[in-house]
């Protein structure tokens, strides 16, 4: 199994919120329609700045985050948020493998994937069905 194939087996909550921050309109609009496809609801932003605006402390589900943004990066929001929204679970994405950046994810125990993303929506849609027979199907932190 792919490492991204892994990533997305592990979406625990068939009712679960993601939200997609990306400077790149073509890749929300695509994560977007993957989530869509899987039966998952989801919010768009085009920064982490607007994403932080728009979504309090108690804001729960998953953050899929591009590693690149202008303004805060995609590690700042994941540093940020690991401390202050506790009940938020953060994937990175990148098109650039960056040991220093995979190091750091590591660190905090986030998954970084590489794009393009290879297998993720028919593993999404298995994830998805999976959930529907066990409620129960791990992936929380």
């Amino acid at each position: 199994m792919s490492h991204a194939a892994r990533v997305w087996s592990n979406l625990s909550d068939s009712e679960a919120n993601f939200f997609i921050i990306d400077d790149d309109a073509s890749v929300r609009v695509s994560l977007g329609r993957l989530l869509r496809s899987a039966g998952y609801r989801f919010k768009a932003f085009e920064s982490a700045e607007s994403f932080l605006l728009a979504h309090g402390q108690d804001t729960d589900g998953w953050i899929i985050a591009d590693v690149h943004m202008p303004g805060m990066t995609g590690v700042e929001l994941m540093q940020q948020v690991l401390q202050t929204h506790k009940s938020l679970r953060v994937v990175l994405i990148t098109a650039f493998d960056d040991p220093d950046v995979r190091l750091q994810a590591l660190e905090a125990g986030v998954a970084i994937l590489l794009k393009p993303f290879d297998d993720s929506a028919a593993t999404l849609s298995h994830r998805r069905n999976s959930i529907a027979n066990n409620p129960d199907g791990g992936g929380r932190r």
